[in-house]
């Protein structure tokens, strides 16, 4: 098991976003939609393949995410997946 502080996350998050307006990157176009989620129950279990892949909605996440920003809506646990997919889409497009 390991730990990791908060502040340790944020640090990470920061360099990684510094580094996108760095290289010029300071708005993403998404342009894909839909993609595959393996629920939590079966992603760490490596030793088994998924009992079910579940389809996540980008455009449903960064609404939501944009939301929670604004104090529209309470953050909840799904706003740690929504962020994921996001995270997701930069890594594979940016």
């Amino acid at each position: 098991m390991k730990s990791i502080s908060i502040n340790d996350i944020r640090l990470m998050i920061e360099s990684v976003f510094a580094h996108l307006e760095n290289n010029g990157v300071d708005n993403v176009q998404v342009s894909q939609d839909f993609y595959w989620y393996v629920a939590g129950d079966d992603l760490y279990k490596i030793d088994d393949k998924p009992q079910e892949l579940l389809m996540g909605q980008l455009y449903h996440d960064i609404q939501s995410l944009e939301s929670i920003a604004k104090g529209d809506m309470p953050v909840s646990a799904n706003a740690y997946d929504w962020l994921a997919a996001l995270f997701r889409y930069l890594g594979t497009t940016t």
